[in-house]
């Protein structure tokens, strides 16, 4: 059986990753955190595919509620969010000792450099 693998951001680029992990994973099992649902479901040239959801698409399951995780135990985090919410993610990702693939790395203020330091 393949790794379990949360994606934390499924908007253009965290869409793009899925793509290439199910390619390179296909026996995985797949998560996804979502917060705003905001992008739709797009296809590798970045179209909007009316009527098509993530789920059915890629196998994966997407929440909204972050507590899951711990449950989960993803054994890989990709993280595609703002550079905002890095730190954060990253300490989430950390905590629940799971690998870590962060799109467009980068913390943008001493607070976040903080948090990864400790």
């Amino acid at each position: 059986m393949g790794k379990k693998v949360l994606f934390i951001g499924l908007g253009g680029a965290g869409q793009r990753h899925l793509r290439i992990f199910r390619k390179l994973m296909p026996q995985s099992e797949f998560f996804g955190l979502r917060s705003l649902c905001k992008t739709p479901t797009l296809d590798s040239s970045f179209n909007v595919l009316k009527n098509e959801n993530l789920e059915d698409i890629y196998q994966i399951n997407i929440f909204k509620d972050e507590s899951i995780i711990e449950k989960i135990k993803p054994e890989i985090t990709i993280v595609s969010v703002p550079n905002s919410l890095h730190s954060y993610y990253i300490s989430l990702s950390f905590k629940n000792n799971s690998n870590l693939l962060l799109e467009k790395p980068g913390i943008i203020d001493t607070q976040g450099s903080k948090i990864l330091r400790n």
